[in-house]
């Protein structure tokens, strides 16, 4: 296996993979956790911003932003003079994704923020041959990253994209760094897709993944694995996502063709 671009000293986490969280981030971590394990309940008051920096020892700045984490993912109030109240204990899904078209699938990577932690050009397993369909013949560069939205620290998924990089206009991209090569989907849609095909199944979270998602190991998620092909068929590429049950939701509308 070859690493074709390795991700940079200065960004690769220490921690063998996580995206590495700012102070206020941890904080806001502890807080979901310690509001979803029923320590903090519904009505009541969180400790105030003075309590907070003494107890994790940060400014009054990091605490703010820790708690409009909270604010908005939905689980406490704000009121001046007031304080911080607790209004639910679970979290809504980070992301729902609506499809009626393929386009809502580009508008899905547009709307999230994706962060590559790898690119390598190697082979691929008769596993992954087998468990996404990959045709045999071809020469397949795999991205890996995390998927996240804007309202939580925790990652909507962790996804592996694997690249026709036989492909002309794909391989052009493959050559550009990092912070350059954007979003695979929207590569895929400049190559020109034609069909998306997805498949959608119940699995569960092994230990690597978990990791990075900060998940339990061994709890429910959802798998999509979208395959993009252009007019003539040529699969363009396959990404096969990971999201853990409580973080992604998505919806579809079908219409009749005879009305």
């Amino acid at each position: 296996m070859t690493e074709i671009r390795p991700v940079s000293p200065e960004t690769a986490p220490a921690d063998g993979g996580l995206t590495k969280l700012t102070r206020y981030q941890q904080v806001a971590n502890t807080l979901f956790a310690e509001i979803e394990n029923g320590d903090h309940t519904i009505g009541s008051l969180l400790p105030t911003e003075h309590e907070l920096c003494a107890r994790f020892g940060v400014s009054r700045y990091t605490v703010r932003e820790a708690l409009r984490r909270l604010f908005e993912a939905g689980l406490v109030a704000r009121r001046r003079g007031a304080g911080t109240t607790v209004i639910a204990t679970k979290r809504p899904p980070l992301y729902d994704l609506t499809v009626s078209s393929v386009m809502d699938i580009s508008n899905y990577a547009k709307n999230t923020r994706f962060e590559i932690k790898s690119v390598e050009k190697s082979e691929i397993s008769d596993e992954a041959f087998e468990d996404i369909n990959l045709p045999r013949g071809n020469n397949w560069t795999t991205i890996q990253g995390l998927r996240f939205s804007d309202v939580d620290v925790r990652p909507v998924c962790v996804a592996r994209v694997y690249v026709n990089d036989a492909l002309e206009k794909v391989s052009r991209h493959l050559g550009e760094p990092f912070h350059i090569i954007g979003d695979f989907h929207e590569i895929a849609f400049e190559v020109g897709v034609k069909t998306m095909e997805q498949t959608i199944r119940a699995t569960t979270i092994d230990s690597d993944d978990a990791r990075v998602l900060r998940a339990e190991a061994g709890s429910v998620a959802l798998r999509s694995t979208r395959r993009y092909l252009s007019a003539d068929g040529t699969i363009i590429q396959v990404a096969d996502s990971i999201h853990p049950a409580d973080r992604f939701s998505i919806s579809m509308t079908y219409s009749r063709d005879d009305q």
